[in-house]
Parts: structure tokens; sequence; C-alpha cells
């Protein structure tokens, strides 16, 4: 009688504790699909880190969180991907700062000409209070900003079919442009703008419709343009930022652990963004030797380049709410950095 009561009541605790415990279980259990769409070709050195920061979520997640990548534009064209992740009809994406300005002008501080010199500049912006102020309105609009992953500012420079060492020997030349900045930096050069698609560059620089065009070393080995414009000059006239996002819904949706594991997992990968960059920029230099014309401006140089460029920068920024004050605060810091 008695071991038939003990058996009873511990049945009974037995299920008391599941009951109690249950709900938990089912939420540990739960999981969760990241589909994360990029324009960018499977082979790109910033999707192979996007590759490393799904590797590292499903791995640390235990399998709770699975990622998806499309590539090449599969879901969504680049321009789309922010609404698109705004909206929620995509988990997360890949963004650049040229098209999160659109929505959110401050990250026209990245394409104001001769301000960042470096890659490592761009990274210790986006490791400052500036990044963290440039996140908010993002986020206020139902985007998460994940991280920073920079392009080689190294490699940006001007393309073209002559030599080019001084602004004076942009007379005469006509370059693809891509933005209002480009188009006064060019005519203050001496040269002429022209709007045409990354498609139509190669074709216009052979028919001679353009000579030149603003670039970087990867863009002409890609789309081997060394062909028909054999000189390239490097000089930092703008940056380029790509922007991994998620629909902040979707982040908050997250238990808090696995959103650690999100977070955690892109500032791994961007704490060796920069060094990527670099690796990526050699290896562009190297595979153009004998053909292409790299040229590196000196010092004395690249003053001529940099002269009268202050109101081309005020003037990136005239859409910008205190877009002259945000310059002033970069400029300080990179300042205090060097």
């Amino acid at each position: 009688m008695r071991k038939t009561i003990a058996a009873g009541l511990f049945a009974s605790v037995i299920g008391i504790l599941l009951i109690l415990f249950l709900p938990r279980t089912s939420e540990a259990q739960e999981k969760y699909l990241i589909r994360f769409s990029t324009g960018l070709p499977e082979d790109h050195f910033i999707m192979n880190q996007y590759k490393e920061c799904a590797t590292l979520i499903q791995q640390r997640s235990k399998g709770a969180i699975k990622v998806e990548i499309y590539f090449s534009a599969q879901l969504f064209k680049d321009i789309e991907v922010i609404r698109a992740v705004q909206m929620g009809a995509v988990e997360s994406a890949s963004s650049y700062s040229v098209y999160l300005s659109k929505s959110f002008p401050e990250f026209l501080i990245f394409h104001v000409p001769f301000l960042f010199k470096a890659t490592e500049e761009l990274s210790k912006v986006a490791k400052s209070e500036i990044w963290d102020s440039l996140k908010k309105n993002p986020e206020k609009n139902n985007i998460k900003i994940l991280a920073a992953f920079p392009w080689p500012q190294e490699a940006q420079g001007l393309l073209s079919k002559k030599s080019v060492k001084v602004p004076s020997d942009c007379k005469g030349l006509i370059a693809r442009i891509q933005d209002p900045p480009q188009s006064a930096l060019i005519k203050l050069w001496g040269g002429g703008g022209s709007y045409l698609s990354g498609a139509e560059l190669y074709m216009g620089l052979q028919r001679g419709t353009i000579n030149g065009g603003f670039g970087s070393v990867a863009t002409i080995w890609e789309r081997k343009l060394y062909e028909v414009a054999p000189y390239f000059i490097e000089i930092p006239w703008g940056a380029m930022m790509t922007i991994p996002i998620m629909n902040m819904g979707f982040f908050n949706k997250l238990p808090t652990e696995l959103q650690n594991v999100v977070t955690d997992a892109f500032k791994e990968v961007e704490g060796r963004s920069n060094q990527r960059a670099m690796e990526e920029y050699n290896a562009a230099l190297n595979m153009l030797k004998g053909k292409c014309n790299v040229y590196k401006p000196t010092k004395e140089e690249m003053i001529l380049w940099e002269k009268d460029t202050h109101p081309i920068q005020i003037s990136t920024l005239e859409s910008v709410p205190n877009g002259a004050e945000l310059l002033n605060r970069v400029t300080s810091f990179l300042k205090s950095k060097n």
C-alpha cells in the first residue's frame, strides 16, 4: 500500500515537473530560418565573409538557426534589398553605403571625396561612436545593422586610355561617372563625365564613347578593362562599405542567446574584414602585372589631386542634416587616430 502511494506521489511530481518545464523545452527546440540576399557572385571576397558568418551562426546556435544565402541577386537586386528587409520579405541581406544613403543620407559620409585615405581608416570609423550614431535611423525604421565590411580603399582610382599622373592630365578626358561627386571631381580636373552602367563600361571604352572612368583595381581585373584602357592611377576619390542588414522585427523575436550568436558571428568576421580587403587588393594588383600600368602618386602629386576639393566634400553632404558637423566629426576622428 505504501509503495502504491509513493509511486503515485512520484508520478504526480514528475507530471508537475513536465508541465512546468515543457514550454521551455519547446522554445529551445524552435527553429529559425534566415534567408540572406546578396547581389555578389558566389566567389567574391566579401561573399566568402558572409559564408563564414553563416557557418558560425549555424554551428554556435547548434542548429537552431539555419542560414540560406542567395547570391547573384537570386532573390532581390542590390537596390531592392533595403526595402525587402524593412518589409520582412527577406530576413537579411547585403547592402551598401551608397544604397543606404538614399533612405538614410548620413551614410553619404563614406562617399565624401578624399576623406578616407586607407582601408584601415574605414574600419576604425566602423568601430567608433560615429558608427553607432549612423545606425540609429535605420534601426528606428526596422533595419538592424549587423556589421561593416570595407572594400579596399587603396584600390580606388581613375582608369584611362592615356597616362594620367596629375590633374592637368585629365584635360580632354571623358570619364564614366556614377554620382554627382565624381562628376564634380572630373570637371574640377578639366575633364568631363558620362553616366554609364558597369555593363556598358567596356564597350564605351572600346568604342571611344569615353576614354576613362572612376573605378578600382578589382573592377579592372574582373571586367578585363585593361584590354581597352591600360592606365590606372590610384587616388582615394571615395569609399565603399558593404553593410549586412536584418529585419529588426525578426531579430527581436529571436531568443536573447540567439541574438548574441548572430551579432557575435558578424562582429568576429568583421574583425578580419580589413585584412581580407587588403588581401583582395594585393591579389588584384599581382594579377594586373604586365597587363595594366598602375601608378601611385607621390605626396606632392596627391596634394594637387586634393586641391580645391573641399567644396565638393561639403556639397556631397548637403542633403544630410548637420552634414558639416558630421564631416568635422569624422575628419577630427581620423586625425586623432593617425
